[in-house]
């Protein structure tokens, strides 16, 4: 799962719009918006996602949580689909997969596979015990997490699930997995990054693992402990050869093969409603201090920082050497010089609402959410 013990409601207003070229409010120009919501709003921050030459979007429509394909030159519609086991359902994946046409998505009730071409429902099914947000695969194959402790995988044309493995219970204690990092070695193994985490049902206190699986053998290369005071983490990911993870106030690399500590960088906050990306060798992370930091993803040393900026975003997306973000402390979307740190630009919502969620983009273009409208604006360079 994303993130442990997330709970956001949120309200919007019923709306109407155009989706033609219009200068915005602060003076810039986005290239079309698309109306997407027109009621009460639960949880949805999607990341806009580009497939072909469209963009998804989540909404909400007439009361029901809502898939958007819109045409990404002109933000037209092409199709909704909104086939949830509930009628609204919360939307949080930093992870989304897709295989060919066939994509898949994950929520606290289902996975589902979906169609983006036809916008047709070609599986889902219900997970009762809830599970994990995010969804990560190989070729037709995905992986996620179920029932709070069960790895499991699943076909992306059938949705048929087979569990890997579940972590045994703790008299005392829950245990939490997340979705894995699959990794294919050499073409041979298929090995699965997992994080998981011990929850101390007397105290409350956390104890984060990290472990890595070897799929085709069907066994474990290690399952290590971190320190017990970083409690909690987000989502792992991994980049040459390392793995990344903000647990508690700290940022965390270890060692893909080993497991072993390379480097911990602490902080005076949690990154839990923030997010971090990594491109071009720099980690990229906006943190609940207000502050976005930029570090060397080797040494775990600041490069560079901007204080002030930020609070309760989302992960930080990175393209073309610019890195964009919403800051849940200004409701801004930003466009920040990946390299220098020099603030390019930052946008208010043309809608007098704000920017919310994530932050997506390809071919020049940025897609943004704000809370009646999903965005389209020329990319920063």
């Amino acid at each position: 799962m994303k993130r442990f013990f997330l709970f956001l409601f949120l309200l919007v207003s019923t709306i109407s719009c155009s989706c033609s070229p219009v200068t915005s409010s602060d003076g810039s120009d986005f290239i079309w918006r698309v109306p997407l919501f027109s009621g009460q709003l639960i949880t949805l921050v999607l990341r806009p996602m580009v497939y072909n030459k469209n963009v998804l979007f989540v909404g909400d429509k007439s009361g029901k949580t809502t898939l958007l394909m819109v045409d990404i030159s002109t933000g037209q519609s092409i199709w909704e689909w909104s086939d949830f086991f509930l009628s609204r359902e919360n939307i949080l994946p930093s992870e989304q997969y897709l295989y060919g046409d066939n994509y898949s998505l994950q929520t606290k009730n289902g996975l589902y596979g979906i169609n983006l071409t036809t916008g047709k429902t070609i599986y889902k099914t219900m997970i009762r015990q809830g599970g994990s947000d995010d969804v990560r695969g190989i070729g037709k194959v995905f992986f996620s997490a179920i029932n709070a402790a069960t790895i499991i995988q699943g076909d992306m044309e059938t949705g048929k699930i087979i569990p890997i493995y579940s972590f045994p219970s703790e008299n005392g204690f829950n245990i939490y997995a997340q979705s894995p990092v699959p990794i294919i070695i050499q073409n041979i193994d298929t090995l699965l990054i997992v994080s998981w985490l011990k929850f101390n049902i007397s105290n409350s206190n956390a104890f984060s693992r990290l472990a890595l699986f070897n799929l085709t053998k069907h066994e474990f290369v290690y399952d290590t402990a971190r320190p017990s005071e970083l409690g909690s983490g987000g989502l792992p990911v991994v980049y040459n050869n390392k793995v990344y993870q903000d647990i508690g106030h700290s940022l965390v690399c270890n060692e893909l093969f080993t497991g072993r500590q390379i480097w911990r960088k602490d902080f005076t906050n949690s990154f839990l409603f923030s997010g971090y990306t990594i491109a071009e060798g720099k980690f990229f992370a906006a943190n609940e201090d207000l502050n976005f930091y930029t570090l060397d993803a080797e040494t775990g040393q600041e490069i560079w920082r901007k204080d002030g900026i930020v609070g309760g975003t989302r992960t930080p997306f990175f393209m073309n050497g610019v890195i964009y973000f919403i800051s849940g402390n200004d409701g801004l979307l930003w466009a920040i010089n990946a390299s220098s740190g020099n603030i390019i630009w930052k946008k208010s919502a043309p809608d007098n609402t704000y920017f919310y969620g994530r932050v997506g983009g390809a071919n020049g273009k940025i897609f943004v959410n704000s809370r009646q409208h999903g965005y389209c604006y020329k990319s920063a360079q």
